[in-house]
């Protein structure tokens, strides 16, 4: 997704920000609609984020490998409070 060659003073870090979905979750979220509060469900895709040093770069297969685990990779922050384990 995002490669950052350098620091901000010039140094060589080769930092690499990978990202990948994962199996699907469940979703469930309510609505106020003219007939009141519906709740809806459905699927969506888990997302997953990590960055590697040193031109470090996951490949697919890798990925999978992560995903096949009996654990999940950790959330990333911004989805903590979104995501219910």
């Amino acid at each position: 997704m995002h490669t950052q060659p350098t620091d901000e003073r010039g140094a060589e870090v080769g930092r690499i920000v990978h990202v990948a979905t994962g199996y699907a979750r469940l979703m469930v979220t309510t609505v106020n609609t003219c007939a009141g509060p519906r709740a809806f469900a459905g699927l969506v895709s888990s997302y997953f984020q990590e960055t590697t040093e040193k031109w470090k770069r996951r490949t697919d297969e890798e990925w999978k490998s992560e995903l096949a685990k009996p654990w999940q990779p950790a959330d990333v922050p911004w989805m903590k409070t979104l995501v219910a384990r």
